[in-house]
């Protein structure tokens, strides 16, 4: 029985030819993922326990799992893995037809304590206690990380011969104390009302980039729910 479809982006490009796929560095033991994933388009989707269809050294480890342990970082698995695994699936399926890729990042996911990381490459120290500066660090590593594997896709994708644009976002803030962000907008208010510091608590940053030409365009601020047709657009 054929599955009820929804005019979502992966189903737009499904329907125009492309080849679909979901990558999450996570299982999908949560909210239906595969059932709702196949709803909106995706035609293939790789979850914590798949990756051996993709990664040659995973499908040649004796012991898949063990294989998998030495990718966790954060105590999940790492986006710098996620990087790899997401270019290894373009580069295997972009010689048939054109790609939509969507990849969900998890190493910088909570919980944030001290202890996340086994250690720390911009240690810092300040005068809150030892228990917000754990978790500042951890946030702080998890971001210098999944900026370090995103740098790392983006040039692997910039060396296509094809044209190739990357939309990155984030879907909340980091899930950190509300006396955190309560006291980094006070001392960013400046002349902004109420409502504009409620709003800054609420956006995350994105970027799109391309290996072509596009519109430059700084210091935007868009819905997430018209994010895609901008990135159609360029």
């Amino acid at each position: 029985e054929k599955l009820l479809t929804y005019p979502s982006l992966p189903q737009l490009f499904s329907d125009a030819g492309y080849y679909t796929a979901y990558l999450h560095t996570f299982n999908d033991g949560i909210y239906n993922r595969t059932a709702l994933y196949t709803a909106l388009g995706f035609q293939d989707m790789y979850f914590s326990g798949d990756f051996a269809a993709i990664d040659p050294e995973a499908a040649a480890a004796p012991d898949y799992w063990g294989y998998m342990y030495g990718k966790i970082a954060g105590e999940f698995y790492s986006d710098d893995y996620l990087a790899d695994v997401t270019a290894e699936l373009f580069d295997q399926k972009a010689g048939e037809g054109p790609v939509f890729l969507w990849a969900v990042t998890m190493e910088n996911h909570t919980p944030y304590t001290a202890d996340k990381f086994s250690s720390y490459d911009f240690p810092f120290e300040s005068d809150l206690g030892d228990e917000a500066v754990g978790v500042l660090n951890a946030v702080t590593q998890g971001v210098a990380d999944c900026s370090e594997a995103l740098g790392k896709l983006v040039d692997h994708l910039a060396a296509q011969d094809e044209p190739v644009i990357v939309v990155f976002f984030g879907d909340h803030q980091p899930n950190l104390p509300e006396d955190f962000y309560n006291t980094l907008l006070e001392s960013q208010r400046g002349d902004l009302s109420d409502a504009e510091l409620r709003q800054k608590k609420m956006v995350t940053p994105f970027f799109i980039w391309a290996n072509y030409d596009i519109k430059e365009q700084t210091n935007m601020q868009i819905s997430a729910n018209y994010l895609s047709a901008y990135a159609l657009n360029a």
